[in-house]
Parts: C-alpha cells; sequence; structure tokens
C-alpha cells in the first residue's frame, strides 16, 4: 500500500468501526502484524499472551508457528470482546471462524476507495515492505512473518526473543502511524539493521 492507501483504509476503518467493530478490528491486526487472513481468523485467546507479547498459531500455512506482537497488536487485541474461544468468532459464543471477512473487506476496501487488486494479503506484503524500509533483514522480516526458514518456535520455546520484540515495535508503530492513529503503548527502540527485501507469501 501507498501512503495515501494506508491513510484512505485507516479512515474507512475508523469510519466503520462503529457498524463493524470485529471486522475492522480484524483487518487492523492483519495490518498491524502482517499475518495472513487464516492466521488471523484462526486464532484463540488461549494462543494470544499478551503479557509476554506472543501469539502461537499451532497451524499455519508452514506448520507451528510462535510470532512477536507489536503493543499496538497487543492494544487492538485488548480492544476486543470476549465473545468466544476464537478472537474473530461467527457469532457472540460460537466455535467457528467469522465467515463474512471477504463480504466485510470488500466493504471497508470500498469505503478506502483502494484498487480492486488490494486484498487482505496485500497488507503482509505491504507489512513485509514497511520493515525492509525501516532496515530490517531478510531473516528479522521472515521471523516477524512466520515463515519456515526463520521459525522462532525452534528457539525460543516460552518467550519470543527481545530484538523481534522490538521488530515488531517499531514496524507495528510505523504502520499505525500510517493508517493515522494514535502512538502505541511501550518504548520503541530505533534499530539499525541491513535492509533487505522479502516477498512474502
Amino acid at each position: 500500500l501507498s501512503e495515501t492507501e494506508y491513510a484512505d483504509l485507516g479512515n474507512a476503518l475508523r469510519t466503520l468501526s462503529k457498524e463493524q467493530p470485529i471486522t475492522c478490528a480484524a483487518v487492523r491486526l492483519l495490518a498491524l502484524t502482517g499475518w495472513r487472513r487464516g492466521e488471523m481468523l484462526s486464532l484463540k485467546w488461549t494462543d494470544a499472551d499478551l503479557v509476554t507479547r506472543t501469539a502461537r498459531l499451532p497451524d499455519t500455512k508452514t506448520g507451528a508457528s510462535m510470532r512477536p506482537l507489536s503493543h499496538a497488536a497487543c492494544d487492538a487485541l485488548r480492544e476486543l470482546p470476549r465473545m468466544s474461544a476464537l478472537v474473530f468468532p461467527a457469532s457472540a459464543g460460537a466455535d467457528k471462524p467469522m465467515r463474512g471477512f471477504p463480504k466485510a473487506w470488500a466493504r471497508i476496501a470500498k469505503a478506502a476507495s483502494l484498487p480492486p487488486e488490494i486484498t487482505p494479503h496485500t497488507l503482509r506484503h505491504s507489512f513485509a515492505s514497511v520493515a525492509a524500509d525501516l532496515g530490517f533483514s531478510e531473516l528479522t522480516i521472515a521471523a516477524l512473518l512466520g515463515h519456515k526458514k526463520a521459525s522462532i518456535t525452534s528457539r525460543y520455546a516460552h518467550h519470543a526473543d527481545a530484538v523481534l520484540l522490538q521488530a515488531a515495535d517499531r514496524v507495528g508503530y510505523h504502520v499505525a502511524g500510517l493508517l493515522g492513529e494514535t502512538a502505541a503503548s511501550g518504548d520503541v527502540v530505533p534499530l539499525r539493521l541491513a535492509s533487505s527485501g522479502l516477498a512474502p507469501t
């Protein structure tokens, strides 16, 4: 997404948040984490630890994965009601993921005047692009996105590495700013790392 498209998306999310609070929160989480849509929809509250700022995703495209959560992403999760074991259920108390997300995204994208080629997966690519522009290495970006080649699950059984948490914070803070949101909570420590591109999948 361009800076203008990010700003337009942020405006649309704020405009529609009263009518569609859960779906707008889902889109925000995708933008702030770079997760795949399926990872977001299958997220359970028991898999999200807002104290250690980590999320355990047991079944992703590349297998089980642990992801660092930025303060911005944690704040987005804290704002959500706990209606089910799932963070984004089909309805209150349901044990199945939200089914109307594609239609909800279409409405949000239309309100933001986004081109039709921009999909929820575009937010993943954009997250990686922002991280690369901020100077993070390909390996760091891969770990943030949950690529198998850089999975942190095997290295950190109970917590995410502090450097990855700082990276998640810096990218999440920047994306939140592009969306026109206020600064995320917590301190963001600037890191100077080698720049590298990445094409997420």
